[in-house]
């Protein structure tokens, strides 16, 4: 009798050990060698189990837009039906949202190699289009005397705001950062009423 097949639990374990990686040393920085190291494994598995390097990080990329579009979704669930814009800053700058931070230095590196590996850019544009979107949705419907320009202004501020103090987050200060973000962003609201 054969052996159940463990191919899919090995590849989600180097690609947990790439994103660590990306998430310390960026996209290039993320040698084979150092997944291998960091997934505990000899590199000559992860060609077995997920493939080559461009392999690796178009199944990285993948799986990271997939959970991302999922959490959104998962967040447009949790809101109330009303004061949802005071309850969506109040789960963006949340202490519990540390544990999404290394999604956040993800999501950084891959930007950042963005700019020299245009495939990148073509997958991050609609995954960051569609974050900016929620902000803009929910902000139309609680002001919507204000005009269009005026909510994608503010909610671009508050995405920008969002994916800024997770990243500095390990400097410390962690939740005065998160306090002083979000009354930032309740500031570029407050230009809506």
């Amino acid at each position: 009798m054969a052996r159940p097949s463990n191919k899919e639990e090995k590849a989600e374990l180097i690609l947990d050990a790439f994103e660590r990686c990306i998430a310390k040393v960026g996209v290039e920085g993320a040698t084979l060698k150092l997944v291998a190291e960091e997934a505990s494994m000899a590199r000559a598995l992860l060609r077995h189990h997920v493939g080559n390097r461009e392999d690796l990080i178009d199944a990285m990329v993948q799986r990271f837009l997939q959970r991302s579009s999922a959490l959104n979704q998962e967040l447009l669930a949790y809101l109330p039906s009303e004061n949802r814009v005071p309850a969506l800053l109040e789960v963006l700058f949340s202490p519990e949202n540390l544990q999404y931070s290394n999604d956040i230095l993800v999501a950084e590196a891959l930007i950042n190699a963005a700019q020299t590996r245009p495939e990148l850019s073509d997958k991050l544009l609609p995954w960051y289009q569609e974050f900016e979107l929620i902000i803009t949705d929910e902000l139309a419907c609680e002001y919507n005397a204000s005009n269009k320009e005026d909510i994608e202004i503010v909610a671009t501020g508050i995405v920008g705001i969002y994916f800024n103090v997770y990243s500095i987050t390990g400097l410390g200060q962690v939740e005065k950062m998160l306090r002083l973000s979000q009354g930032a962003c309740r500031k570029l609201i407050s230009t809506l009423e």
